[in-house]
């Protein structure tokens, strides 16, 4: 994986940067994600996951995958925000960005951190939630909100040396 990101060993996945883990349902694709935590964890690196779609598997994580949850480097949900409950997830677009992300942003550290949104597409954006799903446009709005968020939280991603890995 590593020659096949950055064509050479150690590469991997680049630190700063917006990376998209796209394909067809039971591919791997949080398997491949939660390993990238892993192996950021064993860097010295924060490991932050939004479990959106509550796939996650503590015990397969762990066990196989090699992700230290007790190690205090891991967050899974909210667990990093004294305000919120751990098991507390964005429940739309603008949350994740607005306060999940940039709540990690705003984090005072000098570690490197890596962030999963497993996945993205599964938080609906606020206006969707007040339309009717036959409106034309539904998923139009998602996509535009998802895009600007991406946009907004750029340049503080490279700035903070925060990955954000998207399934």
């Amino acid at each position: 994986l590593d020659l096949a990101i950055a064509g050479k060993f150690p590469g991997g996945v680049p630190i700063g940067r917006i990376v998209q883990i796209y394909g067809a349902s039971s591919t791997c694709k949080s398997v491949l994600a939660t390993t990238i935590l892993g192996y950021a964890q064993r860097k010295g690196m924060e490991a932050y996951l939004a479990d959106i779609e509550n796939a996650f598997s503590p015990i397969f994580s762990s066990e196989k995958l090699g992700l230290n949850l007790k190690s205090g480097d891991f967050y899974l949900g909210y667990s990093w925000d004294k305000d919120k409950t751990p098991e507390d997830e964005p429940h739309t677009v603008e949350d994740f960005f607005d306060v999940y992300l940039k709540g990690i942003l705003d984090r005072k550290t000098k570690k490197p951190r890596v962030v999963v949104v497993d996945s993205i597409t599964a938080l609906p954006a606020q206006a969707e939630i007040k339309k009717d799903m036959t409106d034309s446009g539904f998923g139009a709005i998602r996509a535009k909100q998802i895009g600007l968020g991406l946009r907004k939280y750029n340049r503080a991603l490279a700035d903070s040396q925060t990955t954000l890995i998207c399934i």
